[in-house]
């Protein structure tokens, strides 16, 4: 009796006839089969593949590598066995993609607040896509994206450096790479202030312009612009010192403009006048005066900058009437308190929009009022030809200018060339003989006059009437 056993050919099922799996990673394909006990067996044919080899069992559970940057196969063939009845063979087909790698350019970035990041991105494989992530310490204007490039506008939010951090990460093919960082440094820009922030100083003098900023490290550079004014120069520095001048007699300008600058990031320019007023001088007109006792010195005052105002001092010796003072005219009233001259000197000061000028002087000489004086003796009598007593002139205030002397009373006088204080008189008739005084520009003043009187001898012609008498009788005698 023969006996047939019947078996049933196995049919191999897989739970994934096609897959897809990234570079690297493990295949998981469960074999099943109609026919308990089946045994399954596989080869393989790679393309561009790495790590697939032929075997047996339930599960292919293999670790697959692209050889390069595309995606390759894995074709595997699975034979089913059971009872030793082999059944018909399946195809099982796994696509291996490869692992992108993401690259960065820059993979560190140094920007200025308020500028724009530029960072590209590419990757290996074709069809890569890139999404980061962000972490940002100090800084606003970051988030989480995707693209090729990272272009975003970063802002510190404070006065010292902040960061960003991107994780950038690469995918093609459902397959992604490890993170790659970014790391972008965001220097703040820095703020510049200008202690003060405008300044008027005087010709000659110098500035004094302070310049900070709420960055640590700022430095400094500026730039001028001169109007009426010279010396002003560009520079850098955290302090302005220039002596500036005036190049007329109006007020100049000079217009400084600062950039601040810190970790190469430019601050925005400020700007800061200096207003620069000229130096006044004084006029006296006029410079020097003579004056009478008593009058009044007029003494106009003139600057050559519009505006200027004038002070003075005095010094008097000799004199009263004068005082400190401000105007533009001098007008004072000198009385000399001694019998010679006296003065009164006067410094001027200049000043116009807050600026001294230099002084000068304006002196006046204050002449006593003119004094004739007394001539002594005032009075001689003297016979023609005698010699006659000197005449001596006294108490008089002023010098002497001249004598006059007077034949017909003092109707008119005749000049004698003669500026001393005594005076010998010769004369042949009675005359009246004065000094001519004056002190300084005040007048002539007159003495007292002297008179000479001078008596002549002549001969005496006498006529008898009757011309002949006889003894005893009388005779009259005439004078002729």
């Amino acid at each position: 009796v023969a006996t047939l056993s019947l078996y049933p050919i196995p049919i191999a099922t897989a739970d994934q006839v096609s897959s897809e799996i990234c570079s690297g990673t493990t295949t998981s394909i469960d074999l099943t089969s109609n026919v308990p006990g089946t045994v399954f067996n596989w080869t393989f044919t790679a393309n561009g593949v790495e790590g697939a080899s032929s075997g047996s069992g339930s599960t292919i559970s293999q670790v697959l590598t692209t050889e390069g940057y595309v995606s390759g196969t894995v074709v595997y063939e699975v034979t089913p066995t059971a009872n030793e009845c082999e059944g018909s063979p399946i195809n099982l087909t796994v696509i291996v993609n490869p692992i992108p790698e993401a690259t960065a350019t820059p993979t560190s970035q140094t920007i200025c607040s308020g500028e724009t990041t530029l960072i590209e991105l590419e990757s290996n494989v074709a069809n890569t896509t890139f999404a980061w992530t962000v972490s940002q310490t100090g800084v606003s204007g970051a988030s989480a994206g995707s693209g090729e490039i990272i272009s975003q506008t970063l802002t510190t939010t404070g006065n010292t450096t902040g960061t960003v951090v991107y994780s950038v990460i690469a995918t093609a093919n459902e397959c992604s790479s490890l993170p790659v960082t970014v790391t972008i440094t965001v220097n703040p820009g820095p703020v510049a202030t200008a202690t003060p922030s405008t300044q008027i100083i005087c010709s000659g003098s110098t500035t004094d312009i302070d310049l900070t900023s709420n960055v640590a490290g700022t430095t400094f550079e500026w730039t001028v612009t001169q109007t009426g004014v010279t010396n002003a120069s560009p520079g850098t520095g955290a302090n302005i010192s220039q002596t500036l001048q005036t190049s007329g007699t109006t007020p100049g300008s000079v217009i400084y403009n600062f950039t601040p600058t810190a970790d190469g990031c430019e601050g925005d320019p400020i700007q800061v006048t200096v207003t620069v007023n000229p130096i006044p001088n004084v006029v006296a007109n006029p410079s020097s005066q003579a004056i009478c006792s008593g009058s009044t010195a007029s003494i106009s005052l003139s600057g050559n900058v519009a505006g200027t105002t004038f002070s003075w001092t005095v010094v008097q010796s000799g004199v009263t009437g004068a005082a400190n003072g401000s105007g533009s005219v001098i007008n004072q009233s000198l009385t000399a308190t001694e019998n010679s001259q006296g003065s009164a000197t006067y410094t001027l000061t200049p000043t116009a929009n807050g600026c001294p000028g230099p002084t000068t002087q304006a002196s006046i000489t204050v002449n006593p009022l003119s004094v004739g004086g007394s001539i002594s003796p005032v009075s001689q009598v003297v016979c023609n030809g005698d010699a006659t007593q000197q005449l001596v002139l006294s108490g008089n205030i002023g010098a002497v200018q001249r004598w006059e002397y007077s034949i017909n009373g003092g109707a008119t006088w005749i000049e004698i060339a003669n500026t001393t204080n005594t005076y010998t008189p010769t004369s042949t008739q009675t005359t009246l003989f004065r000094a001519v005084v004056e002190s300084g520009t005040c007048g002539e003043a007159f003495s007292n006059f002297a008179v000479v009187s001078v008596i002549s001898a002549t001969d005496v012609v006498a006529t008898a009437t009757p011309p002949a008498i006889c003894e005893c009788d009388p005779s009259t005698l005439t004078a002729d």
